[in-house]
């Protein structure tokens, strides 16, 4: 599996705070070699908090080889190549952070992977109207116009070409707001997250249901006999997991895939137990970790 946040190549050039809260100002510096690494002088980015605001259909620039590429994002993004289509799941976190992995492909596309201006890219920011995708070091990987038609290979289907449209479900899907946690339950940083979870009150086999947080924005669970995987982010309390496909076999087992993705919430109880809260405040599961 591939994220964003493992794969950072680019030369720092000048040390700027990606994800501060606030607009950030870069100046310029350049890398020959790095395409789309050039900054415009005093450059204005603000860190994108809202995942809604990405909604829509984006065409790729200064990204070398893939200018002219279509992405499209909704609840994942629809990335269209040369290839075919690469389907992508992301999450955006409260301080622009930007997680994506890529988990299948369409026509050409048979081994699915994202490129490297997406790959590289911690964090997604705005520029007027546009969108930028910036590497750990600040540096620009792509920039994302919005507008732009899909070249759909003969084997799709049309139907995933069409235009992202933000309803009610998708708006309360991506809503960056998280509910107030539990009383006794207090907020901790990604950092303190990371590790293997079991569930306090264990079902059939007590190790076999496990969720596993690794510090590049991954996680591996089971909930018994059924793997699953995807991307998390928790910044003060906030949670949101990506969940790819599964297989249905019954077993006894805690369902720890479905309260990955499900849970809003996070943080940590006086005993150092894993909380996962639901969006309306109500705890899912508490988990303890691993010696």
């Amino acid at each position: 599996m591939s994220t964003t946040i493992s794969r950072s190549t680019r030369r720092a050039c000048l040390p700027v705070a990606v994800l501060a809260p606030t607009a950030l100002l870069l100046a310029a510096c350049a890398n020959p070699d790095v395409p789309g690494s050039q900054a415009p002088a005093d450059a204005t980015y603000a860190p994108l908090t809202d995942a809604r605001e990405a909604v829509g259909t984006w065409t790729v620039g200064d990204a070398a080889a893939d200018n002219g590429a279509v992405l499209q994002i909704s609840a994942g993004m629809n990335l269209w190549l040369d290839c075919g289509l690469v389907d992508v799941s992301y999450l955006v976190g409260t301080d622009g952070a930007l997680l994506t992995d890529a988990w299948s492909g369409s026509g050409a596309c048979d081994l699915p992977g994202v490129p490297a201006w997406l790959g590289d890219a911690t964090s997604i920011a705005t520029a007027g109207d546009d969108l930028v995708l910036l590497a750990a070091d600040g540096t620009p990987t792509a920039t994302l116009t919005a507008g732009g038609t899909p070249k759909v290979p003969a084997d799709v289907s049309a139907e995933l070409a069409q235009d992202p449209v933000l309803d009610d479900v998708l708006r309360a899907a991506l809503d960056p707001t998280s509910p107030t946690l539990p009383s006794g339950v207090t907020a901790a940083t990604m950092n303190e997250l990371v590790g293997h979870w079991l569930p306090a009150t264990p079902v059939g086999e007590p190790e076999a249901s496990y969720l596993a947080l690794a510090a590049d924005g991954t996680w591996t669970g089971s909930d018994g006999c059924n793997g699953a995987q995807g991307l998390w982010l928790s910044d003060k309390g906030s949670w949101r997991a990506t969940s790819g496909p599964q297989t249905l076999i019954y077993c006894e087992g805690v369902q720890m895939p479905m309260f990955a993705s499900t849970a809003r919430a996070a943080g940590l109880g006086a005993d150092g137990s894993l909380v996962l809260v639901d969006a309306e405040g109500a705890e899912l599961v508490r988990l303890v970790k691993k010696a």
